[in-house]
């Protein structure tokens, strides 16, 4: 979102920006699926040993990876849209 003053009044100006929007979504899928990707070729190339409950653990490992890397992302995208439920959510947890 973009506001301007006109020299009465704020505007709203809504930026054209699809390219940047693509780079934005591309690299926010970049990050939160690559990390969880290189644990699940790491488990698949190099297995446990010892497999007696370490397959389980490395997919709740990726899953977490996942869940805390969609997280960070999801925070980030909030960050680059203001989107008004979350300036709210901001706005009233520093108050």
């Amino acid at each position: 979102m973009t506001w301007f003053w006109t020299g009465s009044r704020w505007r709203y100006n809504r930026r054209a920006d699809g390219q940047v929007t693509a780079v934005v979504w591309s690299f926010a899928l970049a990050i939160a699926c690559l990390p969880a990707l290189l644990i699940i070729v790491s488990n698949y190339m190099f297995p446990p040993i010892d497999s007696n409950g370490l397959n389980q653990f490395s997919i709740v490992w990726t899953l977490i990876t996942l869940l805390a890397h969609a997280s960070i992302v999801m925070w980030l995208i909030a960050e680059h849209y203001q989107w008004p439920w979350y300036v709210t959510a901001k706005i009233k947890l520093s108050r």
